[in-house]
């Protein structure tokens, strides 16, 4: 079994392997979210419709990412943009953590949502190029 795996292993350039740590640690603040509305509900004293809004609006900043992050990909160069989605989320993810009106959380929302899963596309373009072709298959398989 392990010997299986370190043929899988080595069968793809190492950048390939640190480039899906990146996106592990990306989704890993991503998971803040669902716990958003237990914090909003509980702590806040939010409805349970003001925290859905709240989320909401992380889903809708979400949506224009993936196209924002591919034109990005493209004009700026793939690390430009993935170092801008990393950095600009964490960033956007600590000033949620200190926001307090309910304009601010939403708007904070909104822009981790954005910044956040912006680096999807730029993953996926740096995936075809730094793996060979008859792999590309099983190297978005592992990233997905």
């Amino acid at each position: 079994m392990f010997a299986a795996l370190r043929r899988e292993y080595r069968r793809f350039p190492p950048r390939f392997w640190l480039l899906l740590v990146g996106s592990l640690v990306n989704r890993v603040g991503s998971f803040v979210i669902p716990f958003l509305t237990l914090y909003l509900t509980g702590q806040r004293e939010y409805s349970e419709s003001a925290a859905a809004l709240v989320v909401s609006l992380y889903g809708f900043g979400s949506v224009g990412a993936a196209l924002l992050g591919g034109v990005l990909s493209d004009r700026l160069g793939r690390r430009a943009t993935l170092l801008l989605s990393l950095w600009g989320g964490a960033a956007a993810l600590v000033a949620l953590g200190r926001a307090r009106s309910p304009e601010a959380i939403g708007a904070c929302a909104c822009l981790f949502g954005f910044l956040g899963e912006m680096y999807r596309p730029a993953v996926g373009a740096m995936i075809a190029d730094i793996v060979a072709p008859e792999l590309r298959a099983r190297a978005y398989a592992h990233s997905y």
